[in-house]
């Protein structure tokens, strides 16, 4: 898509999509909110679908601040026959050049560029992944992610490998997850129903 939206308009691109392109490569600078509708969701993978100012603090604030390089890359935007979207996106990190700040209300822990392992002393790039975007009077509503991939994309730039791994080895080290437990600050298991469900078979067999 081209960059510029009187280009997109002219090369045929409809409203959803140059709305879907601007929500994709606007994380870094917070222009991602003029595209989101209201009660807008973004779902990383691994983790349930935050608020976007949430999704945005950590962006802009926090991600944004320790990789000042980094580059969010919408590769592809096709329209499916309910109405959503699959979208192609792709993180290009750079490396961590200053420390990465807690945010509240998240889980997720400041790292200090300093304490990164050796091997995250590098340039990261996730792999291109596939989102599906539900849209609501021209703006975004949600925008979805589960962990699938896609390898041989057009315009992407090569992902690191070690997280390409981790997207595959699961949800546990998707997203957030993965990131945080290359850079050496693996997060705690959620207590979600995951863990709750767990347990409750032990707790409940003495009452019966």
């Amino acid at each position: 898509i081209p960059a510029d939206e009187a280009a997109a308009k002219e090369a045929g691109k409809t409203d959803d999509e140059i709305a879907i392109y601007k929500f994709c490569v606007g994380l870094q600078d917070g222009s991602t909110k003029a595209v989101s509708a209201e009660g807008c969701e973004f779902g990383p993978p691994g983790a349930p679908p935050l608020p976007v100012d949430a999704m945005l603090a950590i962006s802009a604030k926090g991600m944004g601040v320790a990789f000042p390089d980094w580059k969010s890359l919408c590769l592809g935007i096709e329209k499916n026959e309910d109405g959503t979207y699959t979208v192609l996106t792709q993180q290009v990190c750079g490396a961590m050049k200053a420390d990465l700040p807690a945010v509240e209300g998240t889980p997720f822990p400041e790292v200090k560029v300093a304490e990164i392992p050796e091997e995250a002393k590098i340039e990261m790039t996730l792999p291109v992944e596939v989102g599906t975007y539900t849209m609501e009077d021209g703006k975004v509503k949600k925008g979805l992610y589960v962990g699938e991939i896609r390898d041989g994309v057009e315009g992407a730039a090569e992902p690191t490998p070690a997280f390409v791994e981790m997207w595959k080895a699961g949800p546990e080290t998707q997203g957030f997850a993965g990131f945080f437990k290359f850079v050496g600050k693996p997060l705690p298991a959620p207590p979600a129903d995951d863990a709750a469900a767990a347990d409750a078979p032990a707790e409940a067999a003495p009452a019966e």
